[in-house]
């Protein structure tokens, strides 16, 4: 299939270029802003389009890969503009396209957070669409066109549809996405990426009040977050876990709530992370340990007694 892709940000890019990697033809880029469409087609030796639809008629799957709260306006825009173009093409009044007309690429939009239902105006028009979203953090360009490579992805597809074939001979792994199921996938991934980031973060500024600098602690947790990460691929969550609360130490604990309490937000933080934690623990580590457990429980549960007093 020939590759046409209307969004030349980041994802556009990268996604060219894992495609192109693969040995599928790039047919080229437009974009809200020419000079991005013009780099990432000469990344991917493509061409760059001013009018989309001049790109649509070159392609036989069209990738969207615009910022979520412009997938529905553009699928909009050229649904109509192609209702058009088909309407000057007949020389008849206005009617959706039909399957015997002009060429009629696959739609796929690339959004983790947005369902199949972003595509309806381009649907309603008889075109298949889909949704396809990786499950790679993407801040650089040459980095994700790597990691899409490692990637597991998510889709949204037509049963029997042309895009599911396309996914299967590529070699593209993938898990199907029901409808609906979308926003709840979207939020897994926050908790597993975004969140992380945030995590770190708050530990990076509690090692600064004990007197890290920043490089020192980002450079001081990262093995203890790639261990963690590392034992999770190897053993799951619930094997994976340590730390004083898979332990049933409720000392540390104890300690670690009164350090925190010059720290409100980090403290409500912390009291949150713990009870999830408990729970987890509460899986495999502390099966054995009921009574650890019972009192981990009653010292949070006192700490929000206090909080809320």
């Amino acid at each position: 299939m020939r590759i046409g892709i209307i969004g030349a940000g980041k994802v556009g890019t990268a996604f060219g270029l894992f495609l192109k990697d693969q040995g599928e033809a790039i047919a080229g880029y437009a974009s809200r802003t020419h000079d991005s469409a013009l780099k990432a087609a000469e990344l991917t030796h493509s061409e760059a389009f001013r009018n989309p639809l001049d790109l649509i008629c070159e392609a036989d799957l069209v990738f969207l890969t615009v910022v979520d709260d412009q997938i529905e306006v553009v699928a909009q825009d050229l649904a109509e503009a192609l209702s058009l173009l088909e309407t000057q093409k007949s020389g008849k009044k206005k009617e959706l396209l039909s399957p015997e007309s002009l060429k009629r690429p696959i739609f796929v939009h690339m959004s983790g957070a947005h369902s199949r239902d972003a595509l309806a105006p381009l649907s309603l028009a008889g075109f298949e669409t889909a949704t396809l979203h990786p499950l790679v953090s993407v801040s650089e360009v040459q980095r994700a066109r790597d990691a899409f490579g490692k990637a597991l992805f998510s889709a949204e597809v037509e049963s029997g549809g042309g895009f599911e074939a396309w996914l299967v001979n590529l070699g593209i792994p993938f898990v199907r996405l029901e409808a609906g199921s979308k926003a709840l996938y979207h939020a897994g991934a926050v908790f597993a990426s975004n969140f992380v980031v945030t995590l770190m973060d708050t530990a990076v500024q509690l090692f600064k009040e004990v007197g890290f600098s920043e490089k020192e602690a980002i450079k001081g947790l990262l093995p203890l977050v790639y261990g963690s990460l590392d034992n999770v691929a190897r053993s799951g969550t619930a094997e994976a876990l340590t730390g004083p609360v898979a332990r049933g130490d409720v000392a540390t604990v104890e300690k670690h709530l009164k350090a925190l309490e010059a720290f409100s937000e980090v403290l409500g933080l912390y009291k949150t992370l713990s009870a999830a934690t408990l729970t987890l623990a509460e899986r495999d580590k502390l099966k054995v340990k009921p009574d650890a457990a019972a009192e981990l429980a009653n010292l949070l549960n006192e700490e929000d007694t206090k909080g809320e007093g």
